[in-house]
């Protein structure tokens, strides 16, 4: 996701795809933990490394539409994972 996020899928016509909102959510909300360590090891290793990092960051959900707001937008789509299927 982060991949995808900071280095987006794109449209014919450059712009980028978003994730849907409801699988950005559930990728957060189920994998607090990890994430968490992932983001912290990062950060340290960054640090150390005195790598310049500072352009990215983790996606706000809440700027992502949800999936419906694509039915009537031909062509255009938002990414779903499909880890979090109901």
């Amino acid at each position: 996701m982060l991949c995808h996020y900071t280095v987006p899928p794109c449209y014919s016509d450059d712009t980028d795809m978003k994730y849907c909102r409801e699988d950005c959510a559930a990728i957060f909300k189920e994998c607090r933990t990890p994430l968490n360590q992932v983001i912290g090891a990062v950060t340290l290793h960054v640090a150390a490394e005195k790598i310049d990092f500072i352009h990215t960051s983790l996606p706000n959900c809440s700027g992502h539409h949800k999936e419906e707001h694509f039915e009537e937008k031909p062509g255009k789509i938002c990414i779903k994972t499909g880890f979090f299927s109901k």
